[in-house]
């Protein structure tokens, strides 16, 4: 035990410690673009202070420049075109997390019943985990037939070997992404998830850096990069806005950062960026109508403040969660009452409690 001297205080705070300048191993880019831009876009992500790890594009081979990104690139087997040559893309690029078939659930996306996925699945994406491959179960879209499609498919599948489960959501306020994702992981507990496809539909620029506050921020009491079962996440879409009237893209017409892309893309934005909460309508779950999976068919230290936990976003999880801190100067996280208390660790190295 430390010296009355040594010791210091809980100190509670609804905030969460990310040091600014460092990769986030959960955070990764869903991005797809081959136009001359592509580069000069990815690059004001892929930064000193750049906070994604990985990357994705919906396809199992990257173009040159995410290959020389320095970022890992997952492929993703889309639908069963191609499939026979899986094995073998994978090995040739060194990949060490495959994703699976596209909104399977989904008539306008890879549409592939569960049966004949387990089926796929036993012949072609079975056979890597030997090669030590971690494997990523078909991503199920948040529509009405999302959830019942994995389980089925679960089922069909159940000599099947699933590292991870990807799924997708789309919908209004940030209390209905985390209901959306605290009943997936209870219908899926075995396994964690990653969520690869995700954004607020609501239409303005308001609403997305309010989510990204009640979901990635400083103000989240609970932030993605601090619960156990999330695995990893990428925001739906690392591209530039195409006036379809989705306020969701990250990056203005002319390729530069918008404010929600500041605080998604830039590790040093890891404080929030003030802007008036908005709830939002009720989760509508439907897919955006211009789908990045859908155009690929063929293929700190810091400083802890006190704050009362009436400051927190009011999407507060059940109690076991998990919560956990990515931070270096925090040793543990308890939820209590609402009001998440850090057990500090001294800059001796000393552990406080």
């Amino acid at each position: 035990m430390l010296s009355p001297s040594t010791r210091l205080a809980l100190v509670l705070c609804s905030c969460t410690v990310l040091v600014a300048g460092t990769k986030l191993p959960k955070r990764g880019l869903s991005f797809d673009i081959h136009d001359s831009f592509a580069v000069s876009d990815l690059l004001k992500a892929n930064q000193t202070d750049g906070a994604a790890s990985w990357v994705y594009n919906w396809g199992p081979v990257p173009p040159e420049y995410l290959t020389d990104s320095g970022l890992e690139f997952v492929p993703m087997q889309w639908n069963a075109v191609g499939i026979e040559n899986l094995a073998t893309t994978v090995k040739s690029i060194g990949a060490k997390n495959v994703l699976a078939f596209n909104e399977p659930d989904m008539v306008g996306q890879s549409n592939i019943n569960p049966t004949d996925a387990a089926t796929l699945w036993m012949k072609y994406f079975e056979p890597l985990k030997a090669t030590g491959v971690r494997l990523g179960a078909p991503a199920v879209s948040s529509g009405d037939a999302g959830m019942a499609w994995l389980g089925e498919f679960m089922t069909a599948c159940a000599k099947c070997t699933i590292d991870f489960i990807p799924f997708h959501w789309y919908g209004m306020g940030a209390e209905n992404f985390y209901s959306y994702l605290y009943e997936f992981n209870q219908k899926f507990p075995e396994h964690p998830l990653w969520i690869t496809e995700f954004a607020d539909t609501t239409p303005t620029d308001t609403a997305m850096v309010a989510f990204m506050n009640a979901t990635l921020t400083s103000l989240s009491g609970h932030p993605l990069d601090e619960i156990d079962f999330v695995e990893r996440y990428a925001w739906f879409a690392y591209n530039r806005t195409d006036n379809d009237g989705h306020n969701y893209h990250l990056l203005d017409a002319a390729g530069n950062l918008n404010a929600a892309g500041k605080m998604y893309a830039l590790s040093a934005a890891t404080d929030s960026v003030s802007s008036p909460q908005s709830s939002g309508p009720e989760n509508t779950s439907s897919h955006p109508t211009s789908s990045g999976g859908g155009n690929v068919a063929t293929q700190n230290t810091a400083s802890l403040a006190t704050s009362s936990a009436s400051n927190s976003p009011s999407t507060s999880p059940p109690k076991n969660t998990g919560l956990r801190s990515s931070g270096s100067l925090v040793d543990a996280l308890y939820l209590v009452g609402g009001t998440i208390i850090i057990a500090v660790v001294s800059a001796s190295g000393a552990t406080l409690v």
